[in-house]
């Protein structure tokens, strides 16, 4: 389909909703039977339909994906003491983390306090909840830097909870 401007974009979108909303309105006269003989709709012929090969396309995204802004990234990699500062540790660690791992809020705020692993070779790995897809303790690679975070936020959350069992913790827990 080639690259798209906006107003194409929008068009192509708007072409594919009609002819959604086209082909579930056909097959909702057939379902109610409207097309049999002394239906509203008798005689109309059975290959008078749109299959799924008559669909268009689903226009391309020419955007990449949902990423912040390459200078917003910037000026927030370079106000994360203050962003502590007028918030939390918590609220850092969890952009730090987002930020270096690339995950979902909810797949961050919902990691397990021994959500740190390592491979077979040593390398630091974050396991982690693909709840969006069902997939569960999915493993992600991650840099010696963020293992830091992870490791400096356990100690916070096991001085904060000191008789908590692990398994009961979270690694950013709620105030």
């Amino acid at each position: 389909m080639g690259h798209l401007t906006a107003t194409g974009k929008q068009s192509a979108s708007r072409r594919l909703a009609y002819t959604r909303f086209v082909r579930r309105v056909l097959l909702r006269f057939r379902t109610l039977g409207l097309t049999s003989p002394g239906g509203v709709l008798e005689g109309m012929p059975v290959d008078f339909a749109i299959w799924p090969e008559d669909m268009p396309d689903e226009p391309e995204d020419a955007e990449a994906g949902r990423d912040l802004p390459e200078a917003v990234m910037r000026v927030l990699c370079a106000n994360l003491d203050r962003l502590e500062e007028m918030s939390n540790t918590e609220t850092r660690v969890a952009t730090e983390l987002l930020i270096d791992t690339g995950r979902r809020p909810d797949e961050i705020y919902t990691l397990a306090w021994d959500c740190l692993e390592s491979d077979p070779d040593g390398s630091p790995v974050l396991v982690y909840d693909n709840h969006k897809a069902y997939r569960l303790g999915r493993r992600l690679p991650i840099c010696g830097e963020t293992a830091e975070v992870i490791r400096r936020q356990q100690q916070r959350v096991r001085d904060r909870f000191p008789t908590t069992e692990p398994a009961r913790l979270k690694l950013l827990p709620r105030p």
